[in-house]
């Protein structure tokens, strides 16, 4: 599963709501509304928790006390809001709290959409051809045609990529490993083009290049892997909010590897 990073106030224990949450359901109802979080920052990314039944969400918090007395004090307590119509329970204020969950699948579609339309111009389609189509078409049109007895890693730039890499990284990979042309690929058609691989790489190189520790995760299979390659597309520039001896999603050396 990939890892999925959430955002909480450092100074959530002193609030006074906090507190008295704590003072109804204890330190392990305070736990178990972590967990509740985090389950939601995988499965319900909008914060609602469309289809769980009281008990259910109790199971995934991990609740041990009485049944039911977890999910009441969060609706007492404002942690847990019911919406009018469904009925369905959502986390309070998600959307401001974890924007970067919450908008996680619109920033998706607009990477993808974005890559499909570099794709499209590149290949010749005209701009209003290109708005007309769905996302779908887009691809189907952008994504190169393949002659008999060549595979789609054939046919891609992956010389040019690995061509890149090895320029800002100082290193000597081959562009003709089958392993390295396979994460080239995946991501391709999961929509980002050539200009999404060369951001990752600038990203990657100007945090880890020269850190002794980092360094060697320069490559391919780190780079390009499907779980962190959006994370490091969307990173903050080089140098913003993060710490050396970690990637640009955050992630330490021991979770890399």
């Amino acid at each position: 599963m990939p890892t999925v990073d959430i955002r909480v106030d450092a100074g959530i224990t002193g609030k006074g709501k906090t507190r008295r949450l704590i003072r109804l359901i204890g330190d392990h109802g305070f736990a178990c509304l972590f967990r509740l979080w985090f389950h939601a920052a995988h499965y319900f990314t909008k914060g609602v928790l469309k289809g769980m039944t009281n008990d259910d969400i109790e199971e995934v918090a991990g609740w041990k006390g009485d049944p039911g007395v977890f999910v009441s004090t969060l609706i007492d307590e404002a942690w847990l809001d019911k919406l009018d119509g469904t009925g369905e329970l959502a986390i309070h204020q998600w959307r401001e709290h974890q924007p970067w969950i919450y908008f996680a699948e619109e920033r998706s579609a607009v990477a993808r959409d974005k890559a499909l339309r570099r794709w499209a111009k590149t290949r010749g389609l005209k701009a209003s051809v290109a708005e007309e189509k769905t996302a779908g078409d887009l691809a189907a049109a952008a994504t190169p045609k393949k002659p008999k007895g060549q595979s789609l890693e054939d046919i891609l730039p992956v010389k040019e990529i690995i061509d890149y890499l090895n320029a800002k990284s100082g290193k000597n990979f081959s562009s003709a490993s089958r392993t390295t042309k396979g994460h080239i690929a995946a991501r391709w058609k999961d929509g980002f083009g050539l200009e999404d691989f060369k951001k990752v790489i600038d990203h990657q190189c100007a945090k880890w290049k020269g850190d002794p520790k980092m360094e060697e995760y320069l490559r391919p299979q780190t780079l390009f892997n499907g779980e962190k390659f959006e994370s490091y597309l969307n990173a903050p520039p080089p140098g913003e909010g993060v710490t050396r001896g970690t990637d640009t999603a955050g992630r330490t050396l021991e979770e890399l590897r």
